[in-house]
């Protein structure tokens, strides 16, 4: 895992493709490959295109140069400046006729390894029994890294793109301990299912994962059983301890 700006990366990304693209005048392939090792995430973009000489490559992270015959050239430095501001590098492997290969080389993330090193100190949290929970979320990656957090850790976990999959699956499973849920989704929204949880199964504890923007009514909340907020974006150690916190009132109430 790595911590990075996503607009900025996202930019990085369209330069290099697009730069990999205009390398290829009669056609080819672009790769992309994503790594890890023991210092970070590696991502790497490689096409078959004309390559550069060694002279350019001494060049290309210098502001406005390019060997386009249009264009600002302001996208190779751009991606220096973004990958320097990220703390990461830019290697680039190319010769004439041979193609391109760009790696961008991010460190990881400390407040994770940190979140990772609490989490193991941990004890109450760790001794946990395994709980039934159900997981709504729109957002792929984000309810990759909930399922990959709570199984992890040997929960039961149920996975739902959506609030009308989340409530079948609500209503299809007998012993659910807590539901973890996002609120903007599609064809059923957050407050919409939580209310007609809440209506099935008072006694079933409800913790909204609460992204920018987001309507988190205090009222709401203690209509239709809301035990806690997670603001996103949201560390492992977070949900864990809301976990534990969640399911210890539930035991002793």
């Amino acid at each position: 895992m790595v911590q990075g700006a996503a607009v900025q990366l996202r930019e990085v990304m369209v330069n290099l493709i697009f730069n990999a693209v205009e390398a290829m005048q009669e056609g080819g392939s672009i790769t992309i490959r994503t790594s890890t090792n023991a210092h970070g995430a590696e991502l790497q973009i490689s096409d078959t295109g004309s390559g550069m000489t060694q002279e350019v490559k001494r060049q290309i992270s210098v502001p406005f140069f390019t060997t386009k015959h249009s264009g600002t050239g302001l996208g190779l430095s751009m991606v220096y400046g973004v990958m320097q501001r990220h703390g990461g590098r830019v290697d680039i492997i190319s010769s004439p006729g041979e193609g391109t290969t760009v790696s961008l080389l991010f460190q990881r993330s400390a407040d994770l390894e940190n979140d990772l090193e609490t989490l193991q100190n941990l004890d109450e949290i760790r001794a946990l029994e395994p709980v039934s929970i159900l997981v709504v979320e729109d957002e792929e990656s984000i309810r990759e890294g909930l399922i990959q957090a709570f199984t992890g850790a040997g929960h039961n976990v149920l996975e739902a793109s959506n609030g009308a999959e989340g409530l079948e699956l609500f209503f299809n499973e007998e012993n659910l301990d807590i539901v973890f849920t996002d609120l903007g989704m599609s064809q059923l929204s957050g407050w919409e299912m939580i209310e007609r949880l809440h209506n099935h199964d008072s006694s079933i504890p409800i913790v909204v994962l609460s992204g920018w923007g987001d309507d988190v009514n205090l009222e709401m909340m203690k209509k239709f059983g809301v035990v806690k907020v997670i603001q996103k974006p949201f560390s492992i150690i977070e949900l864990h301890t809301a976990l534990y916190e969640v399911i210890s009132l539930k035991k002793t109430a």
